[in-house]
């Protein structure tokens, strides 16, 4: 089977825009080209992965929120962090000794669970 994308295509991820973010970032009034209307008041926050070594996905990696501020018409600021769960600094099995999924296991970026019913 051959991919629809010409090669070097398919691993858009690792570039521009969607390129992994190495650091952990905070900067403030960030340039804004155009305008953001005065009446837009509060945060705009991203939870997507960003993984810190190459993968063969894009899906795969740790989480990393991503936040700006938005204030009287300006972007007041931009965060990002990385997603501390327990496997971020040592990995976790992914299934505990009974055969559960070890929950614990988990980089956090674009999963759902099932809480509190």
């Amino acid at each position: 089977m051959t991919s629809a994308l010409p090669i070097g295509e398919t691993d858009f991820f690792r570039r521009g825009n969607y390129a992994p973010v190495a650091d952990e970032l905070t900067e403030y009034d960030l340039p804004v080209d155009g305008a953001i209307p005065a009446e837009l008041d509060g945060w705009y926050l991203r939870n997507g992965p960003n993984p810190r070594q190459a993968t063969e996905h894009w899906f795969t990696g740790d989480g990393m929120i991503h936040g700006v501020r938005i204030e009287n018409g300006a972007a007041k600021w931009y965060r990002n962090r990385w997603v501390r769960t327990d496997s971020f600094v040592k990995d976790f099995p992914l299934y505990n000794a009974d055969g559960t999924r070890n929950l614990r296991s988990a980089v956090a970026n674009t999963h759902v669970v099932n809480h509190a019913g």
